[in-house]
């Protein structure tokens, strides 16, 4: 599979090269263009989103392991809560 490589210039730091797979470089590109971004900018966003997330995910891991599993009722508060703030960020204008 061929791959694209995007560039990614960090402030502090030397650039950082990420390789897509080219399957990826045309729905990224549309999608970025949708949201009013560079590829690079749209790229970040999701990056950074998708960390939060990840950090976010391996943070109840780490609670979970140490205080015990959420019961089924915390978890659908959570969803709830989780629901409503995405509804939120979805009506928030750009």
């Amino acid at each position: 599979m061929s791959s694209a490589t995007l560039t990614i210039n960090i402030v502090s730091d030397e650039p950082v090269s990420i390789s897509l797979d080219e399957s990826v470089v045309a729905p990224a590109t549309a999608a970025a263009e949708r949201a009013g971004l560079t590829l690079e900018a749209w790229a970040n966003a999701v990056l950074k989103r998708t960390a939060i997330i990840d950090n976010g995910l391996a943070g109840v891991r780490e609670y979970e392991a140490e205080y015990g599993a959420f019961t089924p009722e915390e978890r659908s508060e959570t969803q709830k809560l989780i629901e409503r703030l995405f509804e939120e960020q979805r009506r928030r204008p750009e």
